[in-house]
């Protein structure tokens, strides 16, 4: 199968907990969307994808044989991802490249055998109507605070080369980071009149669930699941040190997909 046309490409930028915020009401999802272009000459229509292309790392990642692109579903929540729910919510054929430890460039941040480079040109093309998402940088920015010195001149080169490589799909410190990443995406809209871009939050609604635990009916949102499984998984948000529960994820998911249900053409 050849693709045709990306309907919709949404961002979830590098997750790094910071400041809390105040509770959203559940009414108020338009806020966990900064960023929205909606492109007048290809208008946005949910219904109309067939295919769901997601890169990333092990937030994202479902298990994938890439030699056939079929999943086992294993992946970091303990249950289903993000992921695996959004295709529950609106049914979509799941291509998926991501994996775990990825960055966005080796040849800046070598971690793992991968990275969102690669996984972009292991695409070979599948589907027909897309919806493409990219959630990558956490291992970027966890490594370059540990080694590496000049980061603001490595931001840099991150967002150039991921940039650069979404482009190919179409045919210091973390806040310095989040602006580069909101400066280059509305670089890369403006030269793209056929886009349609979401850029959804995830810092803050991790951020807003955290600080508000007990509203979103979580034991503990600050410690991780794995030291007390005496307890269920569902009444944690950390599966583990890095990771969300599947219960956590389901948040995710389900905003992405009332927001997408809520603009469409």
């Amino acid at each position: 199968m050849k693709l045709s046309k990306i309907e919709g490409l949404l961002f979830l930028p590098i997750c790094i907990l910071t400041k809390p915020t105040q509770l959203t009401q559940p009414n108020d999802i338009d806020i966990y969307f900064p960023y929205v272009h909606l492109s007048k000459v290809n208008p946005f229509n949910y219904d109309r994808i067939t295919d769901f292309v997601v890169f990333g790392d092990s937030y994202s990642l479902v298990g994938t044989n890439f030699t056939d692109m079929t999943y086992t579903g294993k992946n970091r929540s303990h249950g289903k991802n993000w992921p695996l729910q959004l295709i529950d919510l609106h049914p979509m054929d799941m291509w998926n490249f991501a994996e775990s430890g990825s960055t966005v460039d080796m040849s800046i941040i070598c971690r793992e055998p991968h990275d969102f480079k690669i996984q972009c040109n292991n695409f070979n093309e599948w589907g027909k109507n897309g919806l493409f998402t990219i959630w990558i940088g956490s291992n970027d920015i966890r490594s370059m605070n540990r080694t590496i010195p000049n980061k603001e001149e490595i931001y840099d080169k991150i967002m150039d080369e991921m940039f650069k490589t979404v482009d190919g799909l179409y045919h210091v410190d973390v806040d310095y980071m989040n602006r580069l990443f909101s400066k280059n995406i509305k670089t890369f809209a403006e030269t793209h009149s056929d886009a349609n871009i979401f850029l959804y939050d995830i810092h803050r609604r991790f951020n807003e669930i955290i600080n508000h635990c007990t509203f979103y009916k979580f034991k503990d949102c600050r410690r991780d699941w794995r030291n007390f499984k005496k307890d269920s998984v569902k009444l944690f948000f950390w599966a583990d040190f890095s990771h969300s529960t599947y219960r956590a994820n389901g948040f995710f998911s389900n905003d992405i997909n009332n927001f997408l249900t809520s603009i469409s053409n």
